[in-house]
């Protein structure tokens, strides 16, 4: 790595690398990619980076991401995962059968919430 981008990088948050190259900084979405050490489990969950590993960890200086249960932990390589504009309700609708709907005051107000 150049000098230049790591001092770049140090300026403007980039916590490391995914494993195409693209900077990672705290909240950005990621990928748990199979590079042979990954378990299956975990091989395409999608999370959040939360911050770096300490030095005294078993990935030193790694990016930290949110695991299902609360917890953070490394992963060898991520890959970011871009939101795109093009992205809908229609789509949501499509992929998971759920479709969004307007929420009424009155049912604001049976849940015990304010207007």
């Amino acid at each position: 790595m150049s000098i230049l981008r790591s001092i770049h990088d140090r300026l403007t948050g980039v916590l490391g690398r995914d494993c195409q190259g693209k900077p990672l900084r705290p909240g950005d979405r990621v990928e748990v990619i199979d590079d042979g050490t990954v378990k299956d489990d975990w091989i395409g969950f999608r999370t959040t980076v939360a911050g770096k590993a300490p030095e005294n960890e078993e990935y030193p200086g790694m990016p930290r991401v949110r695991l299902a249960n609360g917890a953070t932990g490394c992963a060898r390589c991520l890959m970011r995962v871009n939101d795109n504009d093009s992205a809908s309700w229609r789509d949501v609708v499509k992929s998971t059968g759920w479709t969004p709907r307007r929420v009424t005051t009155e049912e604001r107000e049976d849940e015990g919430v304010s207007p």
